[in-house]
């Protein structure tokens, strides 16, 4: 890796020094993995993708003519070039209270990861985050495609760089092609709202040197399965803090850990509170509570972001059984459901309640554990607009 007599880690060391920066903050300014950072300054990987260049670049503040000479570092310094491809988003720079499964994603030996949840549990912000942090270990590239769109597999092979004169017309021959571009690859990708096991056996890159994400609502299966709920108390408070500033917080913290209560730790809910807060730097954190109290679901919803729309999609693509057992549970008095309970409620048979039950647990509307089910904070709420 060496571009005039000198060294991409080398230089990286030293402006990393002169900025007077840990590794670990670096890593935090730039989203590159820690071991990623050691690596590429003990010279013992390749230079860095253009993305995560400029990651770097940004995160050391370093001028112009800083910036080319480590940009002409990374373009010499790398070994075999392999043309990689890109297509993730920036991810979300304050992801808080994720760090296990962001672990367990690391260490996975694995080609296959699901990473399942209610809507608003960040699943599709833990799936790209991940994906930034391993971008060292993948360096043909790292793709993400959204499965709630036309033909995924074709705007697949079009990210992997196959021109349209050259796409086969049918399924079969584009899965024939898809699977001979990953040959020999170490590429990542994550798949974006997967709803069924076809999809996955379709476009996952089952390849030694791959590893495919995937996020859905359902429970789908993976020999490494995740499973995204809220976030804890303390985690949702630095999430807040994030957004609207910690000394805003620390100002009311009562108040704070009340609000935090009321979006049901939900990290969706607490962007949105937090976004409302942010845009009006005059209104105590109190003022939103009393708000939310009032109006719940109607009050958490910012711009483009609706945690009633969020719950509202997961609803529709059930059964209508599941649908009307869904619209009953908003009568509980309490937050445990047993098929007979649900049954009683929605007048259907036991069994047809349990699999109902099912349904919404498998998109995370209901909570599921030895013992039955529950239904918890704003999906609880949701439930009773119904009613």
């Amino acid at each position: 890796m060496t571009f005039g007599g000198l060294t991409f880690g080398a230089r990286l060391l030293h402006h990393r020094k002169h900025a007077g920066l840990s590794q670990e903050e670096l890593s935090e300014r730039s989203g590159v993995s820690v071991r990623a950072i050691s690596d590429m300054e003990r010279g013992r990987a390749r230079s860095p993708q253009r993305r995560t260049t400029e990651a770097l670049l940004d995160a050391l503040g370093l001028d112009d003519r800083g910036r080319e000479e480590l940009r002409g570092l990374a373009r010499t310094g790398r070994i075999a070039p392999r043309n990689p491809v890109w297509s993730l988003p920036l991810y979300v720079a304050d992801l808080v209270g994720r760090d296990a499964e962001l672990d367990t994603i690391a260490t996975t030996h694995d080609r296959l990861v699901v990473v399942h949840g209610a809507a608003g549990t960040g699943k599709t912000s833990l799936a790209v985050k991940a994906a930034h942090l391993l971008e060292s270990r993948f360096p043909d590239g790292q793709l993400l495609i959204e499965l709630d769109g036309d033909a995924p597999l074709e705007r697949l092979l079009k990210d992997l760089g196959v021109p349209a004169a050259h796409m086969p017309e049918d399924a079969n021959g584009q899965r024939r092609l898809y699977l001979s571009l990953l040959t020999g690859k170490r590429l990542l990708l994550v798949l974006d709202g997967a709803s069924t096991e076809e999809e996955l056996r379709t476009l996952a890159a089952d390849e030694p040197g791959c590893l495919t994400i995937v996020t859905s609502r359902r429970r789908l299966g993976a020999p490494t399965r995740i499973r995204l709920g809220g976030l804890t108390e303390d985690a949702a408070v630095e999430l807040l803090a994030s957004i609207i500033g910690q000394q805003r917080v620390d100002a009311d913290l009562p108040a704070a850990h009340e609000l935090v209560r009321l979006c049901g730790m939900s990290p969706l809910a607490l962007r949105i509170a937090g976004n409302r807060l942010a845009s009006r730097p005059r209104w105590p954190l109190r003022h939103l509570v009393e708000q939310i109290e009032e109006r719940r679901l109607a009050a958490l919803t910012a711009g483009d972001l609706d945690v009633r729309g969020a719950f509202e999609v997961s609803l529709a693509h059930l059964p209508e059984t599941a649908r009307l057992v869904f619209r009953r549970l908003g009568l509980l008095a309490g937050t445990r459901v047993t098929a007979e309970v649900a049954a009683g409620l929605a007048g259907i048979g036991v069994a047809e309640a349990e699999r109902a039950l099912e349904d919404l647990a498998d998109v995370g509307l209901l909570d599921a554990d030895d013992h039955g089910y529950s239904i918890h904070g704003l999906v609880r709420t949701f439930a009773n607009s119904l009613v």
